[in-house]
């Protein structure tokens, strides 16, 4: 039934990117905006530290490693993405 349906977007390494970084800064600023108990923090950047693992996953799937153009901007980008994570 899926198959039938109309495809609105596609999805790529880029979006797939663009997606995970706007999460991940998401739960960081929840982490830090909120009260300051342990707790909460904890989760937060917990679920920021998953959605990065997931994000490295679905990147390796992709196949963007096999590239050697694309290895170089998966490698900056797991960098970058990393560095938002405390």
């Amino acid at each position: 039934m899926l198959s039938l349906l109309p495809r609105k977007h596609t999805l790529n390494y880029e979006a797939l990117t663009q997606i995970v970084e706007s999460q991940i800064r998401r739960h960081v600023i929840e982490a830090y905006a909120g009260e300051p108990t342990r707790i909460p923090k904890a989760h937060a950047v917990g679920a920021a530290r998953g959605i990065f693992t997931v994000w490295r996953q679905l990147s390796l799937a992709l196949a963007v490693t096999t590239d050697e153009v694309m290895r170089s901007q998966y490698d900056a980008d797991a960098d970058r993405l990393n560095a938002l994570i405390p």
